[in-house]
């Protein structure tokens, strides 16, 4: 699967964002870490999105006829 730059940056800033939000579940605040998982699975949501509408126009422009 090839990435986009977007769907990386993304993809890397949720993982960071989850590295972070288990951090503050170790410094005892739940409420900032439910925010930032929430976070992480809405920005996954949005990578694959992104990538899934991403394939489709290469998908378009591999079958397209000149």
């Amino acid at each position: 699967m090839g990435w986009t730059k977007y769907g990386l940056a993304m993809y890397i800033g949720a993982i960071l964002n989850m590295i972070y939000a288990f951090y503050s579940l170790a410094r005892e605040e739940p409420f900032l870490s439910i925010i930032l998982l929430s976070n992480f699975y809405i920005m996954i949501y949005s990578v694959a999105n992104l990538e899934a509408e991403y394939s489709e126009k290469i998908g378009e422009a591999e079958t397209a006829v000149p």
